[in-house]
């Protein structure tokens, strides 16, 4: 089991990052809701969007619905280092909360 974390940027509302998952290239566009105060998330592999809209909370899996589709295998999560399970938001996500990916299952 390797656990990656994705290093995301929370002083900007909306950015894209390519990161490699499983093996393959996927591009993560994030976008923040000030309504909500929550983060946003589409998954993209070769200029196509495979998933939109996905809301990034604390959860056990945010991609395990979707194993249908050309995703990667592994287990993508937020993780709050203070054990708060705490939502990304405007301020601590990437400093406190974070986007992991469990390679394995």
């Amino acid at each position: 089991m390797t656990i990656y974390n994705i290093p995301v940027q929370n002083n900007i509302d909306a950015n894209n990052l390519s990161v490699s998952l499983s093996g393959d290239i996927y591009e993560l566009a994030f976008r923040f809701n000030s309504n909500e105060s929550k983060w946003y998330m589409d998954v993209i592999k070769n200029l196509n969007v495979i998933l939109s809209g996905i809301k990034l909370v604390s959860s056990n899996d945010l991609l395990a619905q979707f194993k249908a589709y050309d995703i990667p295998f592994g287990r993508l999560f937020i993780f709050d280092k203070n054990g708060l399970f705490s939502d990304p938001d405007g301020s601590n996500f990437g400093e406190s909360v974070f986007l992991r990916y469990d390679d394995k299952l």
